[in-house]
């Protein structure tokens, strides 16, 4: 087990975090798709039991945070402290650009 993820962590689903910008990402490749889908073996690696894959946003451009159902369920469970850990398909900065509050969401990331 991973020194940082605690009983606590464990005891809460991960969160997993799968996008793509376009119709055209998601239908061609879709090698990226299957190794974000592929970070669920990974949080089950670390020792979660329970692993919630949120792929809604799938082909959308992200161009504003109502387009973003999937990304708005992910901050409401980290904020709320629903989840023990989430792994995002892509990096922290690239869903950073979706978030028209970001300062406030990394504040509580640091906190």
């Amino acid at each position: 087990m991973n020194p940082k993820l605690t009983v606590d962590h464990l005891r809460r689903p991960a969160s997993v975090y799968v996008r793509q910008s376009s119709p055209d990402q998601v239908l061609h490749p879709q090698e990226s798709i299957r190794r974000q889908h592929a970070l669920s073996d990974q949080a089950r690696a670390l020792g979660f039991q329970s692993v919630v894959v949120l792929d809604e946003d799938l082909g959308r451009t992200g161009s504003g945070w109502v387009e973003c159902p999937g990304l708005q369920r992910l901050v409401a469970e980290v904020c709320g402290g629903e989840v023990g850990v989430t792994l995002l398909g892509h990096g922290f900065n690239t869903l950073a650009q979706f978030l028209s509050d970001r300062p406030r969401i990394l504040q509580f990331r640091i906190e």
